[in-house]
């Protein structure tokens, strides 16, 4: 069994001049991402391994809740990840994470809320710094494809974690 933590970016600044990629968290974001970290080393989720797209709300957000989950390890930041399809983000699992037991995957919708329901079967509505807790039924993330069917264990939206 593998568990997979898939965390949609927290609350990012509207688009300016700048380009997409380029906005970075609110005030908002960053604190509920600090509170998925919480989260995450409260329920014993701390992740071997975190994937992010490169956009900057993403980096942000992954760099906050691993701080908060006392996550020691590196951050791999993927360009594929940049809006992916969840096709993309198996992929990138596989490739980077095959030993794993537990792997963060930090990333933007429709495609995280796509990939929960092609691995758990149930529709998930991912809000800003939304958490979905999948256990897959995989002996290592190597074999993780999109036929496999997982179990939703848990769905987190922020607004249940605020203080």
């Amino acid at each position: 069994m593998r568990t997979l933590l898939i965390l949609r970016h927290g609350k990012a600044a509207p688009e300016e001049s700048g380009s997409d990629a380029a906005r970075p968290l609110t005030p908002r974001g960053k604190r509920d991402a600090e509170l998925v970290g919480q989260l995450l080393r409260k329920d014993d989720l701390v992740p071997d391994r975190i994937l992010t797209s490169n956009a900057r709300r993403t980096r942000e957000t992954a760099r906050e809740a691993a701080a908060a989950a006392h996550f020691s390890g590196a951050i791999d930041e993927l360009p594929e990840l940049y809006l992916a399809e969840p096709e993309a983000y198996i992929t990138a699992v596989r490739r980077n994470a095959p030993d794993a037991q537990r792997v963060l995957l930090v990333g933007h919708n429709p495609g995280l809320e796509a990939l929960a329901l092609i691995l758990t079967g149930d529709p998930v509505a991912l809000p800003p710094a939304g958490l979905v807790v999948c256990n897959l039924p995989i002996a290592t993330f190597a074999e993780l494809m999109p036929r496999v069917r997982g179990e939703m264990r848990r769905f987190v939206a922020p607004s249940e974690l605020e203080v």
